[in-house]
């Protein structure tokens, strides 16, 4: 994109110059292609990853406490969920028919 640490890489890139970039994300991304286009981008040639286990970052984690909260889901999102399954499950068998996706399968 536009970000300033993408453009300042395209400068540096276009000016022929030979440069290193070191950097650090918690959140590179919510998935693979995010973070692939990050990589792209930035010309990443090395990935370090930490967990929390790791034992360079297990001593600045504290204890933390996790509750799962079940939420009930609410009618209207049931009534819409129904709807959207009818439209859409009709295309998907005739896809599946024609066997225009093997991931449909």
């Amino acid at each position: 994109g536009n970000h300033a640490n993408v453009v300042l890489v395209n400068l540096i890139d276009e000016a022929g110059a030979k440069f290193r970039l070191v950097g650090l994300s918690a959140t590179p991304g919510s998935g693979i292609k995010e973070i692939q286009n990050v990589v792209t981008t930035l010309r990443i040639s090395q990935i370090e990853v930490r967990t929390e286990d790791d034992p360079v970052v297990k001593q600045y984690i504290h204890n933390r406490e996790e509750e799962n909260i079940i939420v009930k889901q609410p009618d209207a999102i049931k009534i819409l969920d129904s709807k959207f399954s009818e439209l859409v499950v009709p295309i998907l068998e005739r896809l599946r028919e024609e066997n225009v996706s093997p991931q449909l399968q």
